[in-house]
């Protein structure tokens, strides 16, 4: 699965298809060393999580790949 990430200082605004629209990620992403003012395009691997608690996501996403990396001048809008 392919993920185009621009972290910010808490979260990260995804999407799947550079035509969607940005979506806020509060979960964490293993094996993600972003660098603040990069936009990435990354290969993952997405796991379930059992038994999370309430207030955690019940997915798990660890990046496999970098594809991308390249700096840019502005976030995305969500």
């Amino acid at each position: 699965r392919d993920l185009h990430s621009f972290p910010t200082r808490r979260s990260s605004d995804l999407r799947e298809e550079p035509n969607q629209p940005w979506q806020l990620n509060y979960a964490p992403i293993d094996n993600f060393d972003w660098k603040p003012g990069n936009e990435y395009l990354v290969k993952i691997t997405e796991l379930e999580v059992k038994n999370p608690p309430a207030d955690a996501s019940r997915v798990h996403w660890r990046v496999d790949k970098i594809v991308e990396q390249h700096p840019v001048d502005k976030p995305p809008t969500p």
